[in-house]
């Protein structure tokens, strides 16, 4: 028996079957289902039932199951004091647009590390600075990191930004900038990261623009724009889902809009392995959940 095959059977249980499992793991199907195989033949026992449909463990797998997560458990937990964590709350900025993923950041960090406590902080610009330099955050997710010199940054990828119209506004699919600018624009407010993107691109261009409406609230822009007062420039991730079908794309063919999102931490603070090992993991998560540019 080897804990890597017990550890096999728990992630069929957590992510419901082995093809799953396996992309989670990131390890082929066939060495999960050797590894179970192995367990079983040892023992002489049955740990799975398996149809064309899905995988499920019988009641002898669940009877072990507990057990096999206490393992887990105490194996992650010597491998965190050996790289340096003294189990203190480890809190996490999180802005606008990974807010929108924050229960599945939550609940695969603590399944990443069982016995590391975490807490998340909502973040903007006026208070990000002042937060890291104090402590009161270890690391932040942000796009707010060409701002701050003092911050070490970690880019987790590039997020495509879109000019969004209500499916009945009759304007063209495609238009230049200067054509876009001739239209009503709902935007957020300035100084926020979408407006940045916007103001960047039109002074590279040497244009102007005055916005029809600001806001701080991305659901009130998109009910706006769906009734056809105007457009407005967003990342796919912060269109609220009740308006997905009530939205087009326009494309802009002379430009193209991102934001990038990025881990920011203070150069003071020396950076463990833990450390690594959180941001790596912390990245991993976001770029599988979200719209990454690839």
């Amino acid at each position: 028996m080897t804990l890597q095959n017990l550890f096999y059977l728990e992630a069929v249980f957590e992510y419901g079957s082995i093809l799953k499992a396996s992309k989670i793991l990131n390890v082929s199907q066939p060495a999960i289902t050797k590894g179970i195989h192995e367990l079983e033949k040892e023992y002489n026992i049955t740990l799975l039932t398996r149809s064309r449909k899905n995988v499920q463990l019988t009641p002898l797998a669940q009877q072990i199951l507990p057990y096999i997560r206490a393992i887990q458990q105490n194996t992650q937990s010597i491998t965190e004091v050996l790289n340096g964590d003294t189990n203190d709350i480890c809190s996490i900025g999180i802005n606008i647009v990974a807010e929108r993923i924050l229960p599945t950041i939550a609940k695969e960090l603590s399944i990443a590390f069982p016995s590391q406590k975490f807490k998340y902080i909502n973040i903007n610009m006026d208070n990000l600075s002042v937060m890291l330099q104090q402590g009161t955050l270890r690391f932040a997710i942000t796009d707010c990191n060409s701002s701050f010199d003092q911050f070490y940054t970690k880019l987790i990828g590039n997020l495509p930004m879109h000019i969004f119209a209500s499916v009945n506004d009759p304007i063209a699919e495609q238009l230049t900038l200067e054509e876009l600018l001739e239209h009503p624009l709902i935007l957020r407010e300035k100084g926020s990261s979408n407006r940045r993107s916007l103001d960047e691109v039109i002074q590279q261009h040497k244009l102007s623009y005055s916005p029809f409406i600001e806001s701080f609230d991305n659901a009130c822009i998109a009910e706006m724009v769906s009734q056809g007062y105007g457009v407005t420039l967003l990342s796919d991730a912060l269109i609220p889902a009740e308006f997905q079908t009530r939205l087009k794309k326009i494309q802009i063919t002379d430009v193209e809009f991102t934001r990038s999102l990025s881990l920011l931490y203070d150069k003071r603070i020396p950076t463990t392995a833990y450390d690594e090992k959180l941001m790596n993991q912390i990245t991993k998560i976001i770029r599988k959940h979200m719209p990454f540019e690839s």
